[in-house]
C-alpha cells in the first residue's frame, strides 16, 4: 500500500485547487463560487464552490453533498471522493499524480517513542514504474465505456469541422486525426482522448469548439484518469529539424496537436499539475535519448514543468542522464501560441529559452576503513 504525507499533499495542492478539480473533470464554469446545478444530481442552483476553492478546495451541494451525506464537504480530498465516488486511499494517489508528490513506503520503521514510527522516504530509484502498484487500474468495463465514447465522437466529427479547428488551433489535420479527435453529440465540443503509456483510452478531455458559446469551457468525461494526449502512432515529419529519439512533453492538447504538426515525437498532459504517472511510465516504456519539457510561459506552467521535471529525476530510465525545461520565447504564452505566431517559416526550437536542467541526485560514496 502506497503512504502519502497529508501536510506535503495538502501543500502541494494550496493555491491550485482548481485546476486539480478541473483535471478530475469538475467543469470549470461551476467553480466561480456562484450557484449552479449541480454536476452530479443535477436541480437549478444547488451547487457552489466555497470562496476558499483554490486554497482548501472545497466545494458542496445542498443535495447530495452536503452534512450529513456519506461524504461531507470539507476539504478538496473530499470534494474529489465525492466526485469520482472513490475511497480516501484513491483519492490521495489521484491527488499525488496531479501534484507530482511522490509516495512513501507502506512500512513505517524506526519505532518513536510512544509507538509511534516515523516513515521512511519512497526510494524511487529502485521500483520499476512500469510496475509500480500506486495506480489503481480502471476496470476494464470503464475502460471499454471511454473506448467507445472516443470512437463514436472520432466517427461524428466531419471533415469541415476537423479543418476548421485545426485552423483555429495552428495545427493540421493530420494531426488532429493523430490524435483521434472528435466531436461531442450536441456539436459544441471536441474531444481528446487521454491513454496510458500502451495507448489504452482511460479518459477523455472535452473542450468548447472555439465559435461556440462553449469556447471557454473544459472538463473530462466522468470517470476519466489524467492520461496523456499521444498520437495513435508515432509521427514524423521529414521536413523537420527535430531529433527523432528526442521526446517532448507539452501541456495541453492542443499544444499537442501543434507539435505532432511539426513533427516532433511528442505526449502531452492535461494540465500543467496532471498526468505524471503516466508521463513516468510512457519514458520507460519507450526510452527516449533526451527528454524536454515544453512549459507553458506563465508561472503556473513553468512551476508545474518544474515539478515534473523533479519528479520523472527520482527514477529516469537509463536512457536519460537529464530532463531540460523550456518556455516558448516571448510575447507566445504557450507553444501553440508560438507555432501560430510564425506563419512564414517553421519555428526553431534551438529559440526557445531554457529555463532549467534536472538530473538525478547521486548517491555520495562512503568508504570505512
Amino acid at each position: 500500500m502506497p503512504f502519502y504525507n497529508l501536510d506535503e499533499l495538502r501543500r502541494a495542492a494550496a493555491g491550485r485547487w482548481a485546476q486539480i478539480l478541473e483535471s478530475a473533470g469538475l467543469p470549470a464554469q461551476l467553480l466561480d463560487g456562484r450557484n449552479r446545478p449541480c454536476p452530479k444530481c443535477g436541480g437549478h442552483d444547488r451547487f457552489a464552490a466555497f470562496p476558499d476553492l483554490q486554497q482548501r478546495g472545497a466545494v458542496h451541494c445542498r443535495h447530495c453533498f452536503t452534512r450529513g451525506c456519506a461524504i461531507s464537504p470539507s476539504d478538496g480530498i473530499a470534494t474529489l471522493r465525492w466526485w469520482l465516488d472513490c475511497s480516501f486511499a484513491e483519492s490521495l494517489s489521484f491527488l499525488a499524480d496531479a501534484v507530482g508528490v511522490a509516495p512513501e513506503r507502506g512500512d513505517l520503521s524506526p519505532s518513536l517513542p510512544g509507538g509511534g514510527s516515523r516513515a521512511r522516504p519512497f526510494a524511487a530509484q529502485n521500483a520499476s514504474p512500469c510496475t509500480s502498484p500506486f495506480r489503481t487500474e480502471l476496470p476494464q468495463d470503464v475502460i471499454d465505456a471511454h473506448t467507445q465514447f472516443a470512437r463514436d465522437a472520432y466517427r461524428r466529427i466531419d471533415p469541415e469541422t476537423r479543418r476548421r479547428l485545426a485552423e483555429q488551433l495552428s495545427a493540421s489535420e493530420d494531426a488532429l486525426r493523430a490524435l483521434r479527435v472528435g466531436l461531442t453529440a450536441d456539436g459544441r465540443g471536441s474531444t481528446w482522448p487521454m491513454r496510458s503509456e500502451a495507448h489504452t483510452v482511460i479518459g477523455v478531455r472535452i473542450s468548447g469548439l472555439p465559435w461556440t458559446d462553449q469556447r471557454r469551457a473544459k472538463w473530462s468525461r466522468r470517470g476519466s484518469q489524467s492520461g496523456i494526449f499521444v498520437a495513435r502512432r508515432r509521427a514524423t515529419n521529414t521536413t523537420s529539424n527535430a531529433d527523432s529519439t528526442t521526446l517532448y512533453i507539452t501541456e495541453g492538447a492542443s499544444d499537442t496537436a501543434a507539435a505532432i504538426g511539426l513533427g516532433l515525437w511528442v505526449i502531452g498532459r492535461a494540465s500543467c499539475s496532471a498526468s505524471t504517472f503516466f508521463v513516468d511510465r510512457y519514458i520507460h516504456r519507450h526510452q527516449p535519448s533526451r527528454l524536454t519539457i515544453i512549459a507553458d510561459n506563465d508561472e503556473a506552467g513553468k512551476s508545474g514543468a518544474k515539478r515534473l521535471a523533479k519528479s520523472l529525476c527520482q527514477a529516469l530510465p537509463q536512457s536519460l542522464s537529464a530532463v531540460d525545461v523550456i518556455v516558448p520565447p516571448v510575447p507566445a504564452n504557450d507553444f501553440r501560441a508560438w507555432v501560430a505566431a510564425t506563419t512564414t517559416t517553421p519555428i526553431d526550437l534551438a529559440d526557445a529559452t531554457k529555463l532549467a536542467t534536472f538530473a538525478p541526485l547521486k548517491q555520495t560514496t562512503f568508504e570505512f576503513g
